[in-house]
């Protein structure tokens, strides 16, 4: 096609790899764990997830990542409610 150019390099086959993973689950938050230790250094050292987000740490080739794993109706319901307590009519 004209125009078009081929995407290439080191991000690019991160990307991919971090694409086809083995997450046991549709519905993950994917966060690497260089970005992670970025946010940890910016003072946001404490992440705090309701009790039904599932974290795990694990790697792709050379790739570390962390995911959080997450019942995507729990979060529905979750919204929701929160929702409806912010406004009872």
């Amino acid at each position: 096609l004209y125009g078009f150019r081929k995407l290439y390099g080191v991000a690019i086959v991160d990307a991919h790899n971090l694409l086809k993973n083995n997450i046991p689950s549709n519905t993950y938050i994917l966060i690497t764990n260089d970005f992670l230790h970025q946010l940890q250094s910016q003072k946001a050292n404490e992440i705090i997830l309701p009790e039904w987000v599932i974290q795990r740490t694990t790697k792709i080739g050379g790739l570390s990542f962390t995911y959080f794993l997450y019942d995507i109706e729990l979060l529905k319901g979750n919204v929701f409610h929160e929702r409806k307590n912010e406004n009872p009519d």
